[in-house]
């Protein structure tokens, strides 16, 4: 199976983004205990342009308007990332996604989402 995070800057090194969700400490855990089966992890770095790929629609801002390239970023995820991750790994069958709460609107129809994460309150 492959899992594919967004905002992935946050997934591996606490160095880099000042904290992280620790995925590959819990996915060891996880197929060390046979909960699952041993993974792909691919994880998405956001970028400055965070908001425009994660948002659906434009909106207003205080720095004017910005967003709407949720569809442009999801497609890059179905069109792009996964059939290269696919033709480059053994990647079986099974993908899912687990998001934040921003990128929660970005649904790409290749994968599931299994959960979201939230860092606030």
């Amino acid at each position: 199976p492959v899992l594919y995070l967004h905002d992935g800057q946050n997934v591996f090194d606490a160095d880099a983004a000042g904290a992280e969700w620790q995925v590959d400490e819990a996915a060891d855990d996880a197929v060390r205990s046979q909960a699952t089966a041993p993974m792909i992890v691919v994880a998405v770095a956001s970028t400055g342009a965070r908001l425009e790929d994660y948002t659906p629609q434009p909106m207003t801002t205080p720095e004017g308007v910005r967003g709407g390239g949720a569809a442009r970023y999801g497609r890059y995820l179905v069109d792009e990332l996964k059939p290269w991750i696919d033709s480059t790994y053994r990647t079986g069958e099974t993908s899912s996604r687990i998001t934040d709460t921003l990128s929660v609107v970005v649904l790409p129809a290749a994968t599931v989402t299994l959960g979201t994460v939230s860092t606030y309150g």
